[in-house]
């Protein structure tokens, strides 16, 4: 079951990458991701089926996932800087 999880996370990261960046695809599927993420370790846990492949396997879409949020902080990050909301122009 917490592999089945597993499996879903990666699913959802790989189609992540491919989802334009403030869509509401890419939230929902990040959050989806996310909450597997948790839930996948408490289900092997609470279910005694923890194993090393599991674990292995579990950190397979770590890095997409890591991936997107930074290119998402980048995004709103140069978004805020071409309508100058970081550059400070004048004193107040």
């Amino acid at each position: 079951m917490a592999n089945t999880i597993t499996f879903f996370r990666i699913a959802a990261s790989i189609v992540l990458l491919s989802c334009p960046v403030f869509s509401h695809a890419f939230y929902v599927f990040y959050i989806a991701a996310g909450v597997s993420d948790m839930l996948d370790g408490f289900v092997a846990r609470k279910t005694n089926t923890a194993s090393k492949f599991g674990a292995r396997l579990d950190m397979i879409p770590v890095v997409p996932l890591k991936y997107s949020a930074i290119v998402v902080c980048a995004v709103a990050t140069f978004a805020a800087i071409q309508e100058g909301h970081f550059i400070r122009t004048e004193r107040e």
